[in-house]
This record gives C-alpha cells, sequence and structure tokens, in this order.
C-alpha cells in the first residue's frame, strides 16, 4: 500500500508523538510513504534558511518515493477544482491541496493529511482516498 503524506502531516511528525507514532504504523504495515514536487515546495517554503531548506528537501526526497507531477495529475487538479466550483465551494480548497489530492487520485493512492480540506475535496471527488492522520482535533 503507498500513502502520499500531505505537508499538514509532515509538519506535525517532529513535534507530535501520535502523529509519529501513526505514520510508524503505516510503514509497519508494509506501507510506502511517498512525496511529490508539491509537497517538498510547500513544506520548503516554510525554511527560515537556506540549511534548513536543504534539509527539509533532501529529507522529502530521499526519504520518500518521489511521485512525479504528470500531466495526468495537472488534469485531475483542474477537473477537481471545477468540482468544487460546480458544488459552490470552488474557493475551499488550496491549490497546493488540489495538487496533493490530483496526485493520490492519478497515482491510486490513499493521502494522508491532518487538513479538513480534503474531507471537502473528497466530498465532490469520490476517487480521493483519504485519511486523517489521527483524529481531527486530537493535535494542535
Amino acid at each position: 500500500m503507498r500513502f502520499l503524506l500531505d505537508n499538514s502531516v509532515l509538519q506535525r511528525v517532529s513535534r507530535s508523538t501520535a502523529v509519529a507514532d501513526a505514520v510508524r504504523r503505516l510503514v509497519d504495515l508494509g506501507g510506502n510513504l511517498c512525496s511529490s514536487p508539491a509537497s517538498v515546495l510547500e513544506a520548503g517554503y516554510s525554511a527560515r534558511t537556506s540549511a534548513e531548506h536543504a534539509l527539509i528537501c533532501a529529507s522529502l526526497t530521499e526519504g520518500f518515493e518521489m511521485l512525479p507531477l504528470t500531466p495526468d495529475v495537472g488534469l485531475e487538479s483542474i477537473r477537481m477544482q471545477r468540482a468544487l466550483f460546480a458544488a459552490g465551494q470552488g474557493r475551499a480548497v488550496g491549490v497546493f491541496d488540489l495538487l496533493h489530492g490530483a496526485c493520490a487520485v492519478a497515482h491510486k493512492m490513499t493521502l494522508v493529511h491532518y487538513d479538513h480540506d480534503f474531507e471537502i475535496l473528497a466530498e465532490h471527488v469520490p476517487e480521493l482516498r483519504q485519511q486523517w492522520v489521527v483524529p481531527r482535533g486530537s493535535v494542535d
């Protein structure tokens, strides 16, 4: 089983034992943890120095299977945004989250997150397999 980890998980792994344990359980169950250029860019944006940026990028490119942002991912993200607009929720999900969701759908994997936006997206895009890394509201 392959899991695409959202930045909402990656940002909490080092500061929440519950999140770190949940990610470890995914691996222990035979899960393969994945990242994408969108994940790396979003995580890298939080860096405060060049050295910190290099460390973030290295950990997400060397420690994870890197999923390509193919043309199918791009088209899927546009389709997802269109579905949200058709439902009157066009701005409910940000661009990076659309890319993460589209990457998960295109590569047929589960997106693991700590972000309500993916629940909203899954309401309108049933092919999106998503799960909270830990129960909503259980960590900050």
